[in-house]
């Protein structure tokens, strides 16, 4: 109970300071200047021009399979990701069904828990981003709990935007808006 308040007060402050923040976060890109400033091309041949405050994040290519998370194996590939609409935490219908075969997962087989990686697409800031794969990753976690999955087998981690590939459209980065499903043994 104290974390579903938790994530709820977390949630209803997100949303008060998205809230203040909508008029100046825009779609639009940073005006072009000589100094400071990144260029991204994406994959339709579009441009866009980002500053320094932007950040320098880059695509990490790692593999996960041989790792572990609080000493337990990490085992990667079982459940398929949940996907979010742009700038959402959201678990949206379509999703349900493959967080209900992970419910059915866990509960045949007490023996392992889960990990939920809360991921965003390049988009936004740095902060903004692995405070929103936190968001994404608690809403996986609450919809779990929900479906009668003990909290103390379910862990969140947030990496925000650090994987996501940079310079895709918006359309095309829902890829890495997401929320990886791993299995812990």
């Amino acid at each position: 109970m104290f974390r579903f308040i938790s994530t709820l007060f977390l949630l209803l402050s997100l949303s008060i300071f998205l809230a203040s923040c909508s008029t100046t976060r825009q779609d639009r890109p940073t005006p072009s200047g000589p100094i400071g400033l990144n260029k991204a091309v994406f994959d339709d041949g579009s441009t866009l021009n980002f500053g320094p405050d932007a950040g320098n994040l880059e695509t990490r290519n790692g593999k996960f399979s041989n790792e572990t998370y609080n000493g337990k194996q990490m085992i990667l590939g079982v459940f398929d990701p949940i996907y979010f609409a742009f700038d959402s935490m959201a678990v949206d219908g379509t999703q349900r069904p493959i967080l209900l075969n992970a419910v059915t997962y866990l509960k045949d087989n007490p023996e392992y828990e889960i990990l939920i990686k809360g991921r965003c697409d390049w988009y936004g800031t740095e902060e903004y981003n692995l405070a929103l794969g936190d968001l994404r990753a608690n809403s996986v976690a609450l919809y779990m709990e929900d479906q009668g999955i003990q909290s103390d087998r379910i862990h969140t981690v947030s990496i925000g935007s650090l994987e996501a590939k940079i310079g895709l459209s918006k359309s095309n980065a829902k890829i890495d808006r997401r929320a990886d499903l791993i299995l812990l043994k």
